[in-house]
């Protein structure tokens, strides 16, 4: 393995501690994506004897009419393209 010349060490550490300073921490606010409200229901499981709140379970039924609406509705994106409209994985892009 190659060593770094030391006299591009200063440079390194430099272009790093550039680096942290510009690049952002987090997204703001209004950057983040607004999910729409969701119904949750009041079930729960008991995984070894431990009670485990469940409220989106209705989601995990894909044939319901509701499910269903609620995927259009977030898988389209605000610029009207959706997940199917993208290449399947291994497809050429040519």
């Amino acid at each position: 393995m190659k060593q770094i010349p030391t006299e591009l060490v200063p440079a390194f550490f430099l272009a790093c501690a550039l680096a942290a300073v510009l690049v952002p921490r987090s997204a703001s606010a209004e950057s983040r994506l607004a999910y729409p409200p969701t119904r949750t229901v009041d079930a729960k499981d008991v995984l070894h004897e431990v009670t485990v709140p469940d409220p989106y379970r209705w989601l995990e039924d894909a044939s319901s009419p509701e499910v269903r609406r609620g995927r259009r509705r977030t898988t389209t994106s605000p610029a009207g393209s959706s997940e199917s409209s993208r290449p399947a994985r291994g497809s050429s892009r040519g």
